[in-house]
């Protein structure tokens, strides 16, 4: 009888132990699920890039669709979509977005938001001059929900212009060098005081301006090689042509040498 609290211990110690390596299992099922999922997920991720890299591919580059100035501005909105959904994917969500290649005054869908996509380097202006000429154009598209999406970069720095005081823009350099000038300043705050659009309504990409600037550089690049390919083409045909010839000679005139 007196072994009966050491009896009562080991038993409960024993249901304790069993209880957490039942929790433990569970958690370990939990977690290759998981992890099956993730490997699922991932799959599609990777399909979906895939979709879009041959949608630039085929629709965009093969096609020369905005010439040299303005394909950046198609890739962009195709980059848009594959990447945002990919990481929908990833997560085991739905994709958001589609494009909508119409050439109307909507590029990107995200959920029944209608976008508009403005990567412009040039200028200065931050792709505002051509949120100003839309809208001109679409005057509705605010007013009916619509975004305007700008390189994330571009985004950056007229959120920050936008929020500063005028006490601090002042403190800005009269002109552009390192950094945003006052004049910049004047630019962002004259855009939202006379347009009626909200800060709201301008979102960032998640690309920037640097992205697609590499990617014109590696365009141009890609299309002097094969340019200069093709004029260096004859003349490397000649220039073979011509060394077989000799070649040729020289065996012949070799072989009416020998005995």
């Amino acid at each position: 009888m007196s072994d009966w609290p050491s009896i009562a211990k080991s038993s409960q110690e024993q249901a304790v132990a069993a209880w957490v390596n039942h929790l433990n299992a569970l958690r370990l099922d939990a977690l290759f699920e998981k992890l099956k999922d993730h490997g699922d997920n991932l799959a599609d991720a990777l399909a979906t890039v895939d979709v879009a890299l041959r949608t630039i591919d085929l629709e965009v580059v093969a096609r020369n669709r905005g010439g040299d100035k303005g394909m950046h501005g198609f890739i962009a909105e195709v980059a848009e979509v594959g990447v945002s959904n990919a990481r929908a994917r990833i997560a085991g969500d739905d994709v958001p977005y589609a494009w909508v290649n119409d050439n109307g005054p909507v590029d990107l869908l995200r959920r029944g938001v209608e976008i508009q996509q403005k990567f412009v380097a040039a200028g200065g202006r931050l792709g505002l001059g051509a949120i100003s000429a839309h809208l001109d154009k679409y005057p509705d598209f605010v007013r009916n929900g619509g975004k305007y999406q700008v390189p994330a970069d571009h985004y950056e720095l007229i959120r920050r212009l936008h929020d500063m005081p005028p006490a601090e823009a002042g403190k800005l350099a009269a002109a552009s060098g390192e950094g945003p000038s006052y004049k910049d300043w004047q630019r962002v705050q004259d855009f939202f005081g006379t347009n009626g659009v909200s800060i709201d309504s301008v979102e960032a990409s998640r690309l920037t301006t640097r992205t697609f600037s590499e990617g014109r550089t590696a365009r141009r690049s890609s299309a002097r090689s094969t340019a200069s390919g093709r004029r260096a083409g004859p003349s490397v045909r000649r220039h073979c042509s011509r060394r077989e010839h000799r070649s040729a000679r020289g065996r012949r005139r070799q072989s009416s040498q020998e005995p």
